[in-house]
């Protein structure tokens, strides 16, 4: 039983002693941190998110080349960064009808701003127009 207890204990003191030690992390290694911010970006970044909800029976040509015309804007638009797209995979049920998820980034509010009254971004309104049930928009800064 002696043996028992003073092998738990060293066994405690080696783990505290791990514990202790990825403990401390030094948050001024980057390549450590997960909040870190990659030095390829820039400090200040925009994001637009779009949700469509597409209308019954719109085709998945359609789907497509609405989805090939929205990565195609950062070709046309100068303050587009990067656009980002995804069809919906969540399991929750709460998606209330939006299928498809596109994320542009742009530097600044102004990016946005210029990209949302850009005649190449309007073309795609016209495109997409058509076979959007519905969109949601949201903006924010991470």
């Amino acid at each position: 039983m002696r043996n028992a207890v003073a092998l738990a204990s060293a066994l405690l003191v080696i783990a505290t002693g791990c514990i202790s030690v990825k403990g401390n992390v030094d948050v001024k290694d980057e390549s450590r941190d997960v909040n870190a911010v990659s030095h390829a970006e820039p400090s200040s970044v925009f994001r637009h998110v779009v949700l469509f909800k597409f209308k019954p029976g719109t085709s998945d040509a359609d789907i497509e080349k609405v989805r090939t015309a929205f990565h195609n804007l950062k070709n046309g638009i100068p303050t587009v960064r990067n656009v980002e797209s995804g069809r919906d995979v969540s399991t929750e049920g709460l998606q209330q009808g939006f299928t498809h998820c596109f994320i542009v980034t742009f530097d600044d509010a102004a990016g946005r701003d210029t990209y949302l009254t850009h005649p190449v971004h309007q073309e795609f309104v016209k495109l997409a127009g058509p076979y959007l049930g519905q969109a949601l928009v949201v903006d924010f800064v991470p």
